[in-house]
């Protein structure tokens, strides 16, 4: 996550060198004497503290130098060991001089202001986290299909291999009850089986095409395999709906994030590896509709396909994958004014 603030204070023209403690290579230093003692020798202008238990000495030593403290990604349990009798006292004092404190949820943000942070300096469900990777599309390309398809109605299904066929099938027919000219969009887990997820489909049935073939969707097509580079970042900005791939079987989840910034109502399975927390985190914002099993697929695409439904999800993932930015875009902002006072 450092890396994260660093990019973005390089990319405004700033160049700030981050030290690390705790990463394995170098460890943290222990209590206020050793904390004062890496202080004196680094000379930096703010501490980060990045989530994690609170070493109370640490924050002491860096009162102590006059360093602007950022506390990010703080949740309740970490300044549970410093609420005893014996060190409250002690606690308030020094958090009280804290510059800014992220905490995770309202739980966090009331045990900080209990232990002493001004809750001004609190600023709660911001997290800093790894940016997220935007899939990249080609703007005439999407133009070109969107106009193709006049305003048909598509739902996506990302990482498909062939023993989803049998659930995707009957989820769109349901489906399509609702919107007859309904698109499937299934992009191929792996590019080289689109040929042979095109022949499942079409074994049932659907009329099917590949994008390896032809781009864009004809008119009477039912459902358009997706097995060429770049294909998920163009049709996830096209799709109302989009089903996370992956989420009922043990293969790796797709990233949530991918698919809630690009604007698609996120539907999702019960199994989120590697993505659990952020799967959790866009569920309890309810800005998911997860499910248990395969029939409940159709019907999930079926309401969602309601332009009021779909877009309440749609708003609330931007809430949580902005997060991020905004997180970073207020730590930074005390790092410049700490750096500025330092120059000044």
């Amino acid at each position: 996550m450092a890396d994260t603030l660093g990019s973005r204070l390089a990319d405004d023209g700033d160049t700030v060198r981050f030290v690390l403690t705790g990463d394995g290579s170098t460890p943290h230093p222990q209590g206020k004497r050793e904390a004062r003692a890496y202080i004196d020798r680094t000379r930096p202008v703010a501490l980060i503290w990045m989530g994690g238990t609170v070493d109370l000495g640490t924050l002491q030593a860096a009162a102590d130098a006059q360093l602007p403290v950022i506390m990010v990604n703080m949740d309740g349990a970490s300044i549970a060991p410093l609420t005893g009798f014996w060190t409250r006292g002690r606690t308030r004092a020094v958090l009280g001089r804290t510059r800014l404190v992220l905490a995770v949820d309202k739980a966090a943000e009331r045990a900080f202001v209990a232990a002493g942070v001004d809750r001004k300096k609190v600023k709660t469900d911001v997290r800093l986290e790894e940016p997220v990777s935007v899939l990249p599309y080609t703007e005439t390309d999407r133009r070109a299909i969107a106009d193709a398809l006049n305003n048909r109605p598509v739902w996506c299904a990302t990482r498909v291999t062939m023993n989803m066929v049998a659930g995707l099938i009957a989820a769109h027919r349901h489906a399509t009850r609702r919107s007859h000219r309904l698109l499937l969009v299934a992009e191929a887990a792996d590019p080289r089986a689109g040929a042979a997820l095109a022949q499942a489909f079409g074994d049932q049935r659907l009329l099917t095409e590949q994008s390896s073939v032809a781009q864009i969707p004809q008119e009477a097509a039912q459902v358009h395999v997706a097995d060429s580079d770049g294909d998920l970042g163009l049709w996830l900005r096209l799709a109302s709906v989009t089903f996370a791939g992956g989420t009922f079987d043990r293969s790796d989840a797709q990233d949530p994030f991918a698919i809630a910034t690009l604007g698609s109502g996120l539907i999702h399975g019960p199994m989120t590896e590697p993505f659990a927390a952020r799967y959790a985190r866009l569920d309890a914002a309810q800005a998911t509709r997860k499910i248990d099993q395969w029939t409940e697929l159709g019907p999930a695409v079926e309401d969602l396909l309601a332009a009021d439904r779909v877009a309440r999800l749609v708003a609330a993932g931007w809430d949580v994958t902005s997060q991020g930015a905004e997180a970073a875009d207020l730590i930074v902002s005390l790092i410049r004014d700490a750096v500025d006072g330092m120059a000044a």
